[in-house]
């Protein structure tokens, strides 16, 4: 069985498959937002506002490898960023996990700033990056 992929916008909820699944839309259907695949800055909590030496568009969809302490157990994967630029220096970064097709769609990890602060260039196996803070 194939799996059909498509957009959901996170301004109105609203969830649609494109022709192309391969070119990210311009706006949403429903809303007609430019910005449905960000946040509104409302939602971001500010723990998860950080600065970085990286600016927004250099991180945008690089693939990254990333090893995260959280809630005492350690979240390891691949995946890709997804930033928001705040203005000022300060932007929103998360981490949208790669997944094998069929499995249930995961919510992006959003970093905390001493995770910001290990983002490293890595060119090699496939990634760009990593996020691997000292334990």
């Amino acid at each position: 069985m194939d799996l059909i992929r498509g957009f959901r916008c996170k301004r109105c909820g609203h969830e649609w498959r494109p022709r192309n699944v391969d070119v990210l839309p311009k706006t949403c259907p429903g809303c007609k937002s430019p910005y449905w695949n960000a946040p509104r800055r409302d939602d971001i909590l500010p723990e998860h506002v950080v600065t970085c030496r990286w600016k927004a568009h250099e991180l945008e969809n690089k693939t990254v490898r990333f090893e995260l302490r959280r809630h005492g157990k350690t979240v390891t994967g691949l995946g890709w960023f997804s930033t928001t630029d705040l203005s000022e220096g300060r932007m929103h970064i998360a981490i949208k996990r790669a997944q094998l097709p069929g499995e249930p769609e995961v919510d992006p990890i959003p970093l905390v700033q001493a995770e910001a602060d290990c983002i490293t260039t890595y060119f090699g196996r496939g990634w760009r990056f990593t996020c691997c803070p000292p334990m």
